[in-house]
C-alpha cells in the first residue's frame, strides 16, 4: 500500500518523542587524572654524610701575604649543583671556590692575626658546618751582642736587639735568664734595644739565655760568658808598719 503524506506527518511527534526518559547531560568522553606524563621515577635525595677541613690545619701560623689554598672534604650521596654553599672568611665572603664531588676548595692570601673560615652546606634535609682557624703572624727576631772580655766582679752590661714584622718593639715580651733563673730587665724601647746589668759578674762560666714573644710565637737566643779573673780584681795591697 502506498503511504500518504498526511500519514507521515502524523508519525512525526510518536519519533520525536521516543527519548524523553533519557538524561540530557552530555555524554563524557574521558576520565581528567590530572597526570601531565607518564614518569613515575623519584628524585634521588641529597645527603652529605661528613663536610670537615683537610687543610690547613687548625691553628696553624702563616705569614702575612702567603698564598694559602683551603680544603674541605664533603662526603655523601648528592649532586655538588643541588647543594647551597656558604663560605667566608670573618666577615669575607668567598663566592669563588671549586667544588666537586668529595672536595671543594679556595685560594686565599694571608692577612694579619687570627683568621676563621666558616663553611656550611645545605642538602635536602639539614644545613653541615665546617670551621677552621689559622694565624697569620710573622715571628720576632732576637740579637744578642757579644759581650768580649768579661771580668769577674765588674759591672756587666748585655745587649741585644729585637724586631717584628707586625708588633711594635716596645709591646714584645722579652725575659733573660742567667744559669736557668729568670733575671729582671727593662723592656726593649722604642727602637728595638734590650739590655741587663749585672752589678758583678760572678766568677767562671755562665748561660744567659733570652725568649721574646709576641702575641702568637716565641723565640730565644743564648750565650756562654766566662768571667775571668784579672790583676785589677785580685790585686792586694800589704802595708808593713814597723814599731814606731
Amino acid at each position: 500500500m502506498k503511504t500518504s503524506p498526511l500519514f507521515l506527518l502524523a508519525l512525526l511527534p510518536l519519533v520525536g518523542g521516543c527519548n524523553k526518559d533519557q538524561t540530557d547531560d552530555p555524554v563524557e568522553t574521558g576520565i581528567d587524572t590530572g597526570e601531565t606524563g607518564n614518569d613515575t621515577g623519584e628524585k634521588g635525595e641529597n645527603t652529605v654524610q661528613s663536610l670537615e677541613f683537610s687543610n690547613p690545619v687548625d691553628g696553624s701560623v702563616f705569614a702575612p701575604g702567603e698564598a694559602l689554598t683551603v680544603q674541605a672534604d664533603v662526603a655523601g650521596d648528592y649532586t655538588v649543583s643541588e647543594l647551597e654553599v656558604a663560605l667566608r672568611v670573618d666577615a669575607d665572603i668567598i663566592s669563588d671556590y671549586t667544588f666537586e664531588a668529595g672536595s671543594l676548595s679556595f685560594d686565599y692570601t694571608v692577612g694579619i692575626g687570627d683568621q676563621l673560615a666558616i663553611l656550611e652546606i645545605s642538602d635536602d634535609t639539614q644545613t653541615h658546618r665546617a670551621e677552621v682557624n689559622w694565624i697569620g703572624n710573622t715571628a720576632p727576631t732576637l740579637q744578642l751582642d757579644d759581650p768580649g772580655q768579661v771580668s769577674q766582679g765588674e759591672p756587666l752590661t748585655l745587649t741585644g736587639m729585637v724586631d717584628d714584622g707586625e708588633t711594635a718593639p716596645e709591646d714584645l715580651i722579652v725575659t733573660w735568664f742567667f744559669d736557668g733563673e729568670e733575671v729582671a730587665a727593662n723592656g726593649p724601647l722604642s727602637d728595638g734595644s734590650i739590655s741587663l746589668s749585672i752589678a758583678e759578674a760572678p766568677a767562671g762560666s755562665h748561660l744567659v739565655e733570652v725568649t721574646v714573644a709576641d702575641e702568637y710565637t716565641e723565640v730565644s737566643d743564648q750565650l756562654a760568658i766566662d768571667a775571668q779573673c784579672t790583676l785589677a780584681s785580685s790585686i792586694q795591697t800589704l802595708l808593713h808598719l814597723n814599731e814606731e
